[in-house]
């Protein structure tokens, strides 16, 4: 369910893969009262954490619209929503309707 890792059931999901997704703990130290938690590995390889901690942040940057993508799945011939210019953002600069050096 959400909220878990999926794990296929292929032959390059082995017990390495699972060993190095698993391969950081979380460890709660204690200075002058005050809580400090910080990551400590538990094995040398943890390459497949490191990607997978990568593709959730480009996951989370590109913000896909999961839900739009699960409609158009299910029904391909509904019409595209009306984009708009510029991908809706503002741009990074803001036009000047009189130059650079003159006040607005």
């Amino acid at each position: 369910g959400p909220g878990y890792v999926h794990i296929p059931n292929t032959e390059w999901a082995d017990e390495e893969l699972i060993a190095q997704l698993t391969s950081e703990r979380l460890v709660t130290r204690w200075h002058k009262g005050v809580p400090k938690s910080s990551w400590k590995k538990t094995r040398a390889r943890n390459e497949m954490l490191d990607a997978a901690i990568l593709s959730f942040a480009a996951m989370r940057l590109a913000n896909p619209k999961f839900d739009l993508l699960a409609a158009r799945l299910k029904n391909p011939e509904a019409s595209a929503p009306e984009k708009k210019p510029n991908g809706g953002r503002t741009p990074f600069l803001e036009k000047r309707r009189r130059g650079w050096l003159r006040k607005r």
